[in-house]
């Protein structure tokens, strides 16, 4: 059965749209790169037929135009090449984010040397403490790596549905291999469903940093060298409503149900305008904070200091998760060069031990334990141990 993200629900079930959809489609929009934004607009434009004409293209790098009036010192602005990440050290890295830390850790690294480029666990059989660690890549981002089937796969990535369809999708899921054999005899409700399961969902998520991908990023933070942030839109188009559309969802001459599914046609467009102009402005409100904590770094005056997704979240009055999302699979690109946002929210060990030696040298703080010590630097925002402080202690002898 081929199923596709289009909005187009079949006459007599276009009214059963739960009423989280708006949100979902948000939350899923606001995942998005600006290079898969464009492309999941594009499906939008070319499926929904209440959606005005605009065509665009988004270029491989910058339109000319915006070339034309950046010269000089922010020539850094056009180097858009990224080093090429591998699934293993994308994982590695989130797993460092995610503060986990002693077995459980180096099981979870075992685990994803053990992913196929789709993401998928190719390893032996697990104990207890193997499936906790497994379970905990699933989480990490891109969700769903380290299942071992399609419908775990899936199921890792629930929370992307909407709560009311959380249980038919589950439902949904658990059939995932006789619906797409089209052996599956799903009801109207679950066809619907099953649709806006498949369109939320990544069957392969570990692609996303497969060696086949391309190198090249569109950075959806611009900083220039005097520090002004811009959230870049690239060529994105102004979503409008088709004035055909809109007249045949108000006028209550037509027959109901053709009346009824242009309602439904502009409402997605509405819900769709909603979203993306949302998208925007929670990543550049999120991004004006990232950038004030981490200025002296971005503008190559110093280190990048300690700060954790819940700070921002609680500067921004939003949830963490909410952070967690803006950040994903974005850039920022400014004197600092090219960098991850999620990044900023990773202290690298070298600025741990920096501290440690700090600390170290201060002759009441020396004396301190390494629980105290542990304590002093976990305040800071350094995810560190008591047993990692005592390994820098043991360095640091002579």
């Amino acid at each position: 059965m081929a199923l596709t993200l289009a909005p187009r629900i079949a006459l007599g079930h276009h009214q059963r749209m739960r009423p989280g959809y708006r949100m979902a489609m948000g939350l899923n929009l606001l995942r998005l790169p600006l290079k898969d934004l464009h492309e999941e607009l594009k499906k939008q434009i070319d499926t929904n037929p209440a959606l005005a004409d605009c065509k665009f293209d988004l270029p491989p790098g910058w339109a000319p135009e915006r070339a034309a009036s950046l010269s000089g010192d922010n020539s850094f602005l056009f180097e858009n090449r990224a080093a090429e990440e591998s699934l293993y050290e994308h994982l590695s890295r989130e797993l460092a984010i995610s503060g986990v830390e002693g077995a459980l850790r180096d099981k979870a690294l075992e685990i994803i040397g053990d992913l196929d480029e789709n993401g998928r666990y190719t390893g032996g059989e697990l104990d207890g403490e193997g499936e906790r660690a497994r379970a905990l890549v699933m989480t990490l981002d891109p969700v769903g790596c380290g299942a071992r089937t399609l419908s775990e796969c899936y199921m890792a990535q629930l929370d992307r549905i909407p709560k009311a369809d959380r249980e038919l999708a589950a439902k949904v899921i658990g059939e995932i291999d006789s619906i797409l054999a089209g052996k599956a005899k799903l009801t109207p409700d679950l066809q619907v469903t099953a649709a806006r399961v498949l369109a939320c969902l990544d069957p392969k998520p570990g692609l996303k940093y497969s060696s086949a991908r391309p190198d090249y990023i569109v950075p959806d933070i611009i900083v220039d060298k005097n520090g002004n942030m811009s959230v870049e839109r690239g060529n994105i188009p102004e979503i409008r409503i088709s004035s055909a559309y809109a007249n045949l969802a108000a006028d209550r001459s037509q027959d109901p149900e053709v009346r009824e599914y242009a309602k439904a046609m502009v409402k997605h467009v509405k819900d769709l305008q909603f979203s993306v102009a949302n998208r925007f402005s929670t990543l550049e409100r999120l991004a004006r904070i990232i950038v004030e904590r981490q200025s002296e770094y971005i503008m190559k005056r110093g280190e990048m200091k300690p700060l954790k997704m819940k700070e921002v979240a609680e500067a921004a009055n939003c949830h963490r998760s909410t952070v967690s999302r803006a950040a994903e699979r974005k850039y920022l690109r400014g004197p600092c060069g090219l960098v991850r946002l999620k990044d900023f929210f990773s202290v690298s060990d070298d600025s741990c031990r920096r501290r440690f030696a700090e600390i170290m040298q201060n002759p009441d703080l020396r004396k301190l334990s390494d629980a105290r010590v542990a304590k002093l630097l976990n305040s800071e925002g350094f995810k560190i141990a008591r047993r990692t402080v005592n390994k820098y202690r043991s360095e640091m002898k002579p």
